[in-house]
């Protein structure tokens, strides 16, 4: 149960391995929680998956805003990151790698990053077993490792807002704007695909 909303979940498992899970709340606060710093207006909206972080690889293919990205560009339309080792890091201090690599106690950089309009994204383990997100390019997929949870948390959500970054808000970088009141609906499906280890798998033990 939730304070600020009520509705339900309704999840429907195919024979073929797909899964539907759809949502539909009405917001029943009056707050618009979390507010941003300046506008009060919501960061994401959609569902959330609590993970095993042995599926610590993410595959995807999404719609980019550049028709050419260089090849370790967190934006780039298609791509595969690992979680890669969570961890406290100096700020100040440089990466010892690539910068996509770069980790926080979140995970890599690349792992963590919101990809927008995506068509297909997957968490994968080394023995081949995977759940994947079958969408039409209106979705936004973001991973992270929950250090409290000690799981990956997966969003997928229909409504992304840019993030909190400074220059995204202080610069006027051009992102909808999405205000919850009273009544408000949050509703969407997602598609998931779940995939088995392969049986010749070296991970497969």
């Amino acid at each position: 149960a939730y304070a600020e909303a009520q509705g339900k979940y309704v999840y429907t498992f195919y024979p073929s391995g797909n899964v539907k899970v759809s949502y539909d709340f009405e917001w029943l606060s009056d707050s618009k929680r979390p507010p941003r710093p300046a506008t009060g207006d919501m960061r994401e909206t959609g569902i959330a998956f609590s993970m095993d972080t042995t599926l610590h690889n993410l595959q995807w293919t999404k719609d980019s805003y550049w028709t050419i990205y260089p090849d370790s560009h967190i934006g780039r339309p298609l791509g595969s990151a690992f979680l890669g080792t969570p961890l406290e890091r100096d700020k100040f201090s440089s990466p010892a790698g690539a910068w996509k690599d770069d980790a926080s106690i979140f995970g890599s950089r690349d792992f963590r990053s919101t990809k927008t309009n995506v068509h297909r994204v997957s968490l994968n383990h080394s023995n081949g077993t995977r759940v994947g997100l079958i969408s039409d390019g209106r979705q936004h997929s973001r991973s992270y490792f929950d250090p409290d949870e000690e799981a990956v948390t997966w969003v997928i959500s229909d409504f992304y807002g840019g993030g909190y970054e400074n220059f995204v808000q202080n610069f006027g970088v051009a992102y909808e704007q999405r205000l919850l009141e009273k009544g408000s609906r949050l509703k969407d499906k997602v598609t998931l695909r779940l995939m088995p280890p392969k049986k010749d798998s070296p991970g497969n033990h």
